[in-house]
């Protein structure tokens, strides 16, 4: 059997490049955010791992949720988009946030929002192809994959060697950037 790549579902092609998007954002925000809030905000590494608690386990508790309710109402795009906007509004917030609880609240909305899109997401894969499931998660999840070492390519400035910075990116939102390099 031939396996075409040329004729992916549109679907999977637009998933996989919010999804290859949102990581990097993420990827380039969340590496050094215990730094941030530990030098600049001045708080604990208990508060951090009560931002981080707080977070995961709401991204855990709500993907089962949309994902119960995904299959029920059987709408699974306005989840995606909802989940996904709701990312992409919270990483901009990052860059006003002048307290621990503030940071606190941006990263709840942050996974909140990959909660309610993640399950709706696969499930909406899983049905743009049915014979061809493997392919197009291997996809989704390559983009994932290949998302976490992009954020290093990004950074052009020149700083002092492991500089925290604030910079405007091109795509979605203001991220904190942290140089290696000078």
């Amino acid at each position: 059997m031939k396996l075409k790549i040329t004729s992916l579902n549109k679907n999977v092609v637009y998933l996989g490049l919010v999804s290859f998007l949102t990581d990097v954002s993420s990827d380039m925000i969340y590496p050094i955010l215990p730094l941030f809030l530990t030098e600049i905000l001045g708080v604990t590494f208990v508060f951090i791992g009560l931002i981080e608690g707080i977070a995961e386990g709401t991204s855990s508790i709500l993907k089962v949720v949309s994902g119960f309710w995904s299959d029920r109402v059987g709408k699974r795009k306005g989840l995606i988009i909802f989940g996904y906007s709701l990312s992409a509004l919270g990483k901009p917030l990052l860059s006003v946030a002048s307290a621990g609880w503030h940071v606190l609240l941006i990263r709840f909305l942050d996974r909140f929002g990959k909660g309610v899109r993640t399950s709706p997401r696969d499930a909406l894969i899983a049905d743009s192809a049915p014979d061809r499931k493997g392919i197009y998660f291997g996809l989704i999840w390559s983009n994932g994959w290949s998302s976490s070492g992009f954020p290093a390519f990004t950074s052009f400035e020149k700083q002092l060697p492991h500089s925290v910075f604030i910079s405007r990116n091109s795509r979605d939102s203001i991220c904190f950037r942290f140089n290696f390099f000078s």
